[in-house]
C-alpha cells in the first residue's frame, strides 16, 4: 500500500511540474511571439559580417513617430532584424532566422544575410549557425534585456 501512495505522489508531483513547465513556456512565448521590436543592433551581425559573439541584446516596443532604426520581427519560430532608414538611401541589410523558446530561455540561429538597396549588388549570404542562447528579463517598462549564456 506504502509502494502504491509514493508511486501516486510521485505521478501526481511529475505531472503538476510538466504541466507548469508548459504553462511557463506559454507565457514566455508570449513575450515574442507576433511582436515587433526597436533593437540595438542587427542580431546576428557586426561590420556587415555574421557575429555569433553576441552577449547581451535590448528590445524595446517600437515608437511609432519614429519607426526607424533596427527593428527585430518574431513571428512562428522565425525571426528577422534589419535596419530601416529615414530617407530610404542607405544599405539595407537584413537577418533571418529560427527561434525557439525554453522556459527563461531564447535559442537564435541565423539562416541568411540579405543586402538591399544600395549594397544590393552583395550577394545574399547562407550562414546557418547558432548566434547563442539567452535568458530574457523585462524591466517596468517593456524593456527586454537578452543576456548570453555561456
Amino acid at each position: 500500500m506504502k509502494f502504491i501512495k509514493l508511486v501516486l505522489t510521485i505521478s501526481i508531483i511529475s505531472f503538476s511540474l510538466t504541466l507548469n513547465a508548459q504553462i511557463n513556456d506559454s507565457l514566455f512565448k508570449k513575450t515574442f511571439e507576433n511582436k515587433k521590436f526597436k533593437t540595438n543592433q542587427i542580431i546576428g551581425l557586426k561590420d556587415f559580417k555574421y557575429n555569433p559573439n553576441v552577449s547581451d541584446i535590448e528590445l524595446q516596443e517600437p515608437n511609432d513617430n519614429y519607426p526607424y532604426g533596427n527593428i527585430t520581427t518574431f513571428e512562428n519560430g522565425k525571426f528577422t532584424s534589419g535596419n530601416i532608414g529615414f530617407c530610404g538611401n542607405e544599405c539595407r541589410i537584413t537577418v533571418s532566422g529560427n527561434y525557439y523558446i525554453k522556459r527563461n530561455k531564447i535559442y537564435l540561429f541565423l539562416q541568411t544575410i540579405s543586402f538591399w538597396k544600395d549594397c544590393k549588388n552583395r550577394p545574399t549570404e547562407n550562414i546557418n549557425k547558432e548566434i547563442g542562447k539567452f535568458t530574457w528579463k523585462k524591466d517596468k517598462n517593456g524593456k527586454i534585456k537578452l543576456t548570453a549564456v555561456k
